[in-house]
């Protein structure tokens, strides 16, 4: 039974999404931290960040601490999400695991099933959700304000700077699946919000031959509307969106959450500032974790539970299933090099 006010939360993995994220609120409740454990089996890493927060508990398996815990944060790499959290809600935990929720969506329907029969709240870190600008665009979108969306062009393109402890990224050895599992899974949750239906896909183009991918191009539908969605984290460029509409269009960097530019077609270029929602990505750390601190006191329900990430789990799903790999023609139609080509493979 959870004693409001003193819930006992394993927090297990202790890379930098536990250190920048949750750590600094959780750490931040008297409370929590009193009856908080850090989890990881790397002991320097636990050592070093219960030093930092000034933790006591530690420990190395979270199976040794399951009972005594009432809640439990899953941070750990994602190909390990769905068997952990299996485990946790079986031992009657709320559950916050980090996005994905899992590799493949008939794990996340596992996950969402799971929680149901044990009557758990399961939740998760999909975090754009509470940022001002796209929590705007959703209200303009869904409200009509500008019109229909006609075109939506979602582009992230940077290099990758994640301080990542465990280095699961991009290592082929563990994990086959590169930015859309990654990035994809925030930007194709967003887009569903946004138009309140999982799209069509029609077209996927990936730069893999077989490891994970640093960039990927998925082409969608969804009534009038066409889209977009770009990602590469091999050099850096334009970040950000661009939504074509009826009467107008939206246009935003990736990393100003505070507003958004609107062109109409009739009108000039404005800057419409987001009222509700985070105005700094600390602010969204905090949200969802003083959520998850509320839901595991029992005084709260989750404002994003695991069953909203099921339609951008099957979307990514689908979107592996028909990718391509990019066109190639100085590779493919270089009559010397298929030359080579022949020659390697008799």
């Amino acid at each position: 039974m959870i004693k409001a006010n003193h819930p006992s939360i394993g927090l297990i993995g202790c890379g930098a999404i536990a250190e920048e994220f949750y750590l600094p609120y959780l750490a931040a409740d008297a409370a929590i931290r009193d009856r908080l454990w850090l989890i990881d089996p790397t002991k320097s890493r636990t050592a070093k960040l219960a030093e930092k927060f000034e933790i006591r508990n530690t420990a190395e398996d979270y199976r040794a601490v399951l009972p005594n815990l009432d809640s439990a944060i899953v941070a750990v790499p994602p190909q390990l999400h769905h068997p952990i959290v299996m485990e946790c809600l079986d031992a009657g935990l709320n559950v916050l695991c980090e996005k994905p929720l899992a590799l493949h969506s008939e794990h996340v329907h596992e996950m969402v099933e799971k929680a149901d029969a044990v009557d758990r709240h399961l939740m998760v870190n999909l975090n754009r959700r509470f940022c001002s600008s796209l929590m705007s665009v959703r209200d303009a979108i869904q409200g009509g304000r500008y019109g229909k969306p006609l075109f939506i062009d979602y582009y992230i393109r940077e290099t990758f700077s994640w301080p990542t402890v465990s280095g699961w990224y991009f290592d082929s050895k563990r994990n086959t699946k590169g930015v859309l599992l990654d990035r994809g899974a925030h930007v194709f949750d967003t887009i569903y919000w946004w138009l309140g239906a999982k799209p069509e896909i029609t077209q996927v183009f990936t730069d893999s031959i077989g490891g994970p991918e640093a960039m990927i191009q998925v082409g969608f539908r969804h009534e009038q509307c066409e889209g977009r969605v770009t990602i590469s984290l091999l050099a850096k460029a334009e970040t950000g969106y661009t939504i074509k509409l009826e009467k107008g269009e939206i246009q935003a960097e990736e990393y100003d959450i505070t507003g958004y530019q609107f062109t109409g077609t009739n009108s000039g270029q404005r800057r419409v500032n987001a009222t509700a929602g985070a105005k700094r990505m600390m602010d969204v750390g905090k949200i969802v974790t003083q959520n998850f601190m509320d839901v595991a006191r029992g005084i709260a329900d989750p404002i994003v539970t695991g069953r909203e990430a099921i339609a951008s789990s099957e979307f990514i799903d689908e979107a592996y299933e028909r990718a391509q790999v990019f066109p190639r023609p100085w590779y493919d139609e270089d009559p010397n090099l298929a030359l080579l080509k022949q020659g390697a493979r008799s």
